[in-house]
């Protein structure tokens, strides 16, 4: 069933034109699920824009990863067009980018939207983009993606530190053997070593969500 290879999508409006959308792990690499999860994400958008939403929060907290590119896909209206990210190998690179509704892979499409949805600089004014220990591999690459952005910035704690490229080869006995085989550059072609650390480091609360309510006292400070 879908609802066990993908988490749930959380999306509102907070206060004063503050999008937020937890975006979850994604472990499945069917087209037509991969097509679904990223329409329904542009869908959340969509709906979040026209209520008002004009500055966001996206929260990776508990996307522990599975396959990056309906995540791209989906969050490509706020991602913007270009190379977000770069898969390095020893004797080459190959660019991770998004393009009118597509996540691409090199020159290679990874996965399509149905209606794509464009957002323009004032519907998308800034971006906080949440992230903790849980955050790691797909879930670090989306967050990698919006890395180098001017009007974005990142709250929480360190990710787990997946930062690598896996590729699946299958045995002769039918098992799976699955190999890091690259390593991650954000948009400027800067090489991640390990964790990504958040530009503000938030400890957990107990009481309250610490890292969201601070993102929202950023957002409407501006």
């Amino acid at each position: 069933a879908l609802r066990e290879l993908v988490g749930m999508i959380k999306a509102e409006i907070t206060a004063d034109g503050v999008g937020y959308i937890s975006v979850p792990y994604i472990s499945t690499t069917d087209d037509a699920s991969c097509r679904l999860l990223a329409d329904s994400l542009q869908k959340q958008i969509k709906k979040l824009a026209q209520q008002g939403a004009v500055n966001w929060i996206i929260d990776l907290r508990n996307n522990t990863g599975g396959n990056c590119w309906p995540m791209l896909a989906g969050m490509g209206p706020l991602i913007g067009e270009g190379v977000c990210g770069y898969f390095v190998k020893p004797d080459r690179s190959t660019t991770i980018s998004y393009h009118n509704g597509i996540a691409w892979h090199g020159k290679t499409a990874m996965c399509i939207v149905s209606s794509p949805l464009t957002l323009s600089e004032m519907e998308k004014k800034n971006i906080v983009i949440l992230t903790g220990p849980e955050t790691s591999s797909a879930g670090e690459i989306l967050a990698l993606a919006f890395r180098g952005i001017p009007n974005v910035r990142t709250m929480g704690e360190a990710t787990a530190g997946l930062t690598t490229g896996n590729a699946p080869y299958t045995m002769l006995d039918g098992s799976m053997l699955i190999l890091s085989v690259c390593r991650e550059a954000d948009r400027k072609g800067v090489i991640v070593e390990g964790k990504l650390q958040p530009d503000d480091k938030i400890a957990p609360s107990t009481a309250e969500d610490a890292a969201r309510s601070a993102a929202v006292m950023w957002l409407q400070s501006l």
